[in-house]
């Protein structure tokens, strides 16, 4: 056994297949070293250890020191004494001259002597005469009372409810003020609703019969200075007046 273990290394073609492949081994990294792929593998290789080193080799930065408080000098003792304030004493104020004396009052004159006033009916006032009683206004305030009530009294006896359709369907009732200008013979001047009933119906009605009346005159005492008068008369309408 140990004879054919002998034999099989001292066998050629074993050696032979050995320097085959070492020689193999030659010519590929020759063929590698020609065309510069051995350079670029060293790179390779080399790149992370020198970054390695490079980074082991970087110092940490340092914290930054805060700067020491600026040193204040000592304050400079103040040697010099303080002044001696004194405070002088007013002036003694000036004397006031004092006033003249004030003059003498005059001596009085004599006044002469007025005779007595002697006394005569003329010189003796006279009492006033009373006011006669004012009849006369008495009477004109009695007289335009009068006028007002006698023309109150006519328009009410010569009004009339309204006779139209509407009025007889609605029957409206309420008062209506009317204002009317006479002049001092009885004209009328002119006319108009002072204070509407609500309806028109009414105020037609109403206007229709002042234009249509006949005014007396006014009396001589009544309305003194006035060439015309204005009176406002209510004239009130009810719907049992039309049936």
């Amino acid at each position: 056994m140990a004879l054919d273990y002998a034999q099989r290394q001292r066998d050629p073609s074993k050696h032979l297949l050995g320097f085959g492949i070492v020689l193999a081994l030659h010519l590929l990294l020759a063929w590698a070293l020609a065309h510069g792929l051995g350079k670029r593998m060293v790179e390779v290789m080399r790149a992370p250890i020198v970054t390695k080193i490079i980074e082991e080799l970087r110092p940490p930065p340092e914290p930054e020191k805060p700067l020491p408080p600026p040193k204040l000098a000592p304050p400079v003792p103040n040697l010099m004494p303080p002044p001696d304030v004194r405070l002088s004493p007013p002036p003694d104020p000036l004397p006031l001259p004092k006033p003249p004396p004030p003059p003498p009052p005059p001596l009085p004159t004599a006044q002469p002597i007025q005779p007595a006033p002697t006394i005569t009916p003329e010189s003796v006032p006279q009492p006033r005469p009373r006011p006669a009683p004012v009849t006369a206004t008495n009477a004109a305030l009695s007289a335009e009372e009068g006028y007002i009530s006698e023309l109150r009294a006519y328009l009410i006896s010569i009004k009339r409810y309204p006779t139209s359709r509407e009025a007889r369907q609605l029957r409206p009732q309420g008062t209506v003020k009317i204002w009317i200008e006479i002049d001092r013979t009885g004209h009328l001047l002119g006319a108009g609703v002072e204070v509407s009933a609500g309806t028109l119906l009414l105020d037609n009605e109403a206007l229709r019969t002042v234009r249509n009346g006949r005014y007396p005159a006014f009396p001589t005492e009544a309305f003194a200075g006035q060439a015309s008068r204005r009176f406002v008369i209510p004239i009130e309408y009810q719907h049992a007046e039309g049936g």
